[in-house]
């Protein structure tokens, strides 16, 4: 038997433990995982309460933040177990720990740090902070192709997202700045369902992506990429190199400041994005670099 084919055998039998609300669907944020893992190991179950990790031989939470995450596992009984079990437990944390406008995600970590076979994957600005490795908020291919992308996309740029609240202050004022350089259609928060949502966006040429209470590339980055559009990121000094393969697309504007978004525009060619990257490769990536595959 080659080494390939027990690889996919042995992913075939290990039983999985995820703790994701697949019914949640707002966004994607949750789910993405749930198809994203199912293309690497073919026999997932999902975690309710302690009595489901008896029979699984790891365990994955996807977003630990999440307040029906939370739950289930930010408490000593679960964890006690899963330390008794012996059970690796892989997290991807998809917001910001240290240093965030939440204070309560440090009480995040530190009860997570009580598992004692912890792999942690997290932003751009808790890498240095807590030693632990980069996770990107990328997407499922199983959400290639989820919606019918326009031939003609229309010459203007869109924002869909929070304006309002008080944690967002300097997001405002980028918006109320780059309608002076470029037309764009705002819109307050996410539609309810994700896929029309998508479809909006789909529209447009240029996708505003400014930096929120994340430190990093949102999902919204990402999304943009999905439906061929272009995304115009704000960026701070670290990024392009945290983010080496995005760094280096030529289909997407990434900027400091918006002053500098009137030549970069104007000197820019293209009217649909083009490159890919996905959530499976980069999850498949970071567990066979860590053993855990």
């Amino acid at each position: 038997m080659s080494i390939v084919q027990y690889n996919i055998e042995f992913m075939e039998k290990k039983k999985i433990g995820l703790i994701c609300d697949i019914d949640y669907d707002h966004h994607i944020l949750f789910k993405n995982y749930y198809y994203a893992l199912t293309s690497l190991y073919k026999n997932i179950k999902i975690v309710k309460d302690v009595n489901d990790l008896y029979d699984i031989e790891m365990l994955i939470i996807a977003n630990d933040h999440f307040e029906s995450h939370k739950i289930i596992w930010k408490n000593d009984l679960f964890i006690n177990c899963v330390n008794t079990l012996d059970l690796k437990v892989v997290v991807f944390s998809t917001e910001r720990i240290m240093d965030s406008f939440f204070p309560w995600n440090v009480d995040n970590q530190r009860n997570l740090e009580k598992f004692k076979n912890l792999y942690q994957y997290v932003l751009v600005d808790d890498i240095n902070k807590l030693n632990k490795k980069h996770h990107r908020c990328l997407i499922s291919k199983f959400y290639k192709n989820i919606v019918n992308i326009p031939d003609e996309k229309i010459n203007k740029a869109i924002f869909i997202g929070s304006t309002n609240s008080h944690s967002y202050i300097n997001r405002i004022e980028l918006l109320s700045k780059i309608g002076k350089i470029l037309p764009i259609d705002i819109i307050d928060s996410k539609n309810d369902n994700w896929i029309d949502y998508i479809k909006t966006l789909s529209k447009y040429r240029f996708v505003f992506s400014p930096m929120g209470n994340m430190d990093g590339f949102p999902l919204r980055f990402y999304e943009t990429l999905l439906v061929k559009s272009i995304p115009i990121q704000q960026i701070n000094p670290i990024h392009l190199s945290k983010y080496d393969i995005e760094s280096k697309f030529d289909d997407c504007i990434f900027f400091y400041t918006v002053e500098e978004l009137d030549e970069k525009i104007k000197n820019f060619n293209l009217t649909r994005s083009y490159n890919e990257l996905w959530l499976e490769d980069h999850i498949e990536e970071l567990l066979k670099n860590d053993n855990l595959i």
